[in-house]
């Protein structure tokens, strides 16, 4: 019997993305949500990150990439919106002003290391760290493999160190193999235990056998459901539902008497209480 009645999906797209610029709709997205009763999402632009590729189409600023998400998805009650941060071409102050523009409107900051070529510990990040720390913001880091120069685990918690009172995400815990994602997980408890930086992650791309092993060492409290709809086969309706019984299954099978405690945390209330997002 299904246990989950409720979730949030607190890492999904729209924009464009790919050397060939493919482009992932407003429709496509509501499509998937809304065909899987997604309770609300984490939405954040793809319109406004550099991937340092030769694409078809030329990145918006921070501002405007940002400005048109919000005023796209307006209508759309259940989308809480996260504010692209593009180090290379923007400014801390562009971020800033977006917070106060659109006054609670944005739910956190979102940092893409791999795609900047900025080193995730790097002092660049700090102003938009800063800004985060000033409105109480968490900030989403897309976490790569654990040796990645860029986006490792190991660099975004040197980062959350320096600001230990802002929550630090590792989107999709580690984009890596089993090896990373436990580097990633041993991260994570150090972080907790030590209590010298504040990590959470999301578990989109992940397989069951980390995303079990991730609430057990770390705890259900700091894992959040999440799928980076709609890239990659989070485009389709019916995968996204099968990732979702498949995490479901997981979970009740390595908690078992815990099992509707876990669940209600890892994909309903760790989100709406970290974004502070209204029943």
């Amino acid at each position: 019997m299904k246990i989950v009645k409720k979730y949030i999906d607190m890492h999904v797209h729209v924009g464009s993305w790919s050397p060939e610029g493919t482009v992932f709709s407003k429709n496509l997205l509501l499509d998937v949500m809304r065909k899987n009763d997604v309770s609300a999402f984490c939405i954040s632009t793809l319109d406004c990150i550099d991937m340092n590729l030769q694409t078809k189409l030329t990145p918006k600023s921070e501002i405007d990439g940002n400005r048109d998400l919000v005023e796209m998805f307006c209508d759309i009650p259940e989308a809480k919106f996260v504010c692209v941060c593009e180090p290379n071409n923007g400014s801390a102050r562009n971020i800033r002003k977006l917070l106060e523009d659109f006054p609670k409107k944005f739910c956190a900051l979102k940092l893409h290391p791999l795609c900047h070529c900025i080193p995730a510990n790097s002092e660049l990040y700090n102003p938009y760290m800063e800004v985060a720390q000033e409105y109480g913001l968490p900030c989403l880091f897309h976490s790569g493999h654990v040796d990645c120069e860029y986006s490792s685990p190991r660099l975004i918690y040197e980062l959350a160190k320096r600001y230990k009172d802002v929550p630090v995400i590792l989107g999709h815990l580690s984009t890596g193999g089993l090896s990373s994602k436990k580097e990633a997980v041993k991260i994570m408890k150090r972080a907790k235990d030590s209590g010298d930086a504040n990590l959470y992650a999301d578990i989109s791309w992940c397989d069951m056998e980390s995303v079990v092993k991730a609430v057990a060492k770390v705890g259900e409290d700091r894992i959040m459901f999440a799928t980076d709809a709609p890239l990659g086969v989070f485009g389709n309706a019916e995968h996204y539902a099968h990732f979702a019984d498949a995490v479901e299954r997981a979970l009740i099978n390595g908690f078992e008497e815990r099992a509707e405690e876990v669940l209600e945390k890892v994909f309903y209330s760790n989100a709406k209480n970290l974004f502070g997002i209204a029943d």
